[in-house]
C-alpha cells in the first residue's frame, strides 16, 4: 500500500526485549524485502531479555535505559562498539548525501556531513522514499519511544511536503 501510494516509510523494530528477538535476522529479511533503501538509524547492544541500550548512529551516542526503562542516560559508545556504530554511521552519511547535490558536494569536500546536514538528507530520502530509516524500540518498557518521537519531529517530512499522487479517478 505504502508503495502504491508512495508514502514515505519508516521501519521500527519493536519487542527487542523478547526471548527470540534477533535484530540482525530481521534486518536481513528487511533488506531482502525493501532492498538497499533500508538504513540503520539505530540497533541494540543487547537484544533479547534485559534488553536496555541503543546505539543512535545519526547522534553517535548510546541510550542506556534502567530495568523499567524511561529516560535514558545518553553516553559515548563503547569501545566494543565504535567499529560497528561508524561503519553505520558512513552508511548513514553516504545515504543522506545522495539526496541532493548540494551534500554531496559538501560530503565530498569535507569526507562528513554535520548532523543537521544529514538531517536535510534525511528527510528527502525519506519523501522521496529512497531511505527507510531504522530505529528500535522496547514499547512495552518505553525504551526508545522518546528518541523514536524526537527523530519523527526532526526529521520526517511534513504531509504538506509530499506530492499529490493521482486517485482512480484521474484527479
Amino acid at each position: 500500500h505504502a508503495d502504491a501510494a508512495q508514502i514515505p516509510t519508516g521501519l521500527i523494530f519493536n519487542q527487542l526485549d523478547h526471548d527470540n528477538s534477533n535484530f540482525e535476522s530481521t534486518l536481513e529479511q528487511t533488506k531482502n524485502l525493501f532492498g538497499n533503501k533500508v538504513t540503520v538509524i539505530q540497533y541494540p547492544v543487547d537484544a533479547g531479555p534485559g534488553f536496555s541500550s541503543i546505539i543512535d548512529v545519526l547522534k553517535m551516542k548510546m541510550y542506556k535505559y534502567g530495568k523499567d526503562g524511561g529516560k535514558p542516560e545518553i553516553s559515548e559508545i563503547p569501545a566494543s562498539e565504535a567499529d560497528k556504530a561508524s561503519e553505520l554511521h558512513n552508511q548513514l552519511v553516504e545515504m543522506a548525501a545522495e539526496n541532493e547535490e548540494s551534500l554531496m558536494e559538501l560530503y565530498f569536500e569535507q569526507g562528513s556531513l554535520s548532523e543537521e546536514d544529514m538531517r536535510k538528507g534525511i528527510r528527502l530520502g525519506i519523501l522521496d522514499r529512497s531511505l527507510y530509516p531504522v530505529l528500535c524500540v522496547g514499547a512495552k518498557k518505553n525504551i526508545g519511544v522518546g528518541r523514536l518521537i524526537e527523530f519523527i519531529a526532526n526529521n520526517a517530512p511534513s504531509p504538506c511536503e509530499k506530492p499529490r499522487i493521482k486517485v482512480a479517478s484521474g484527479k
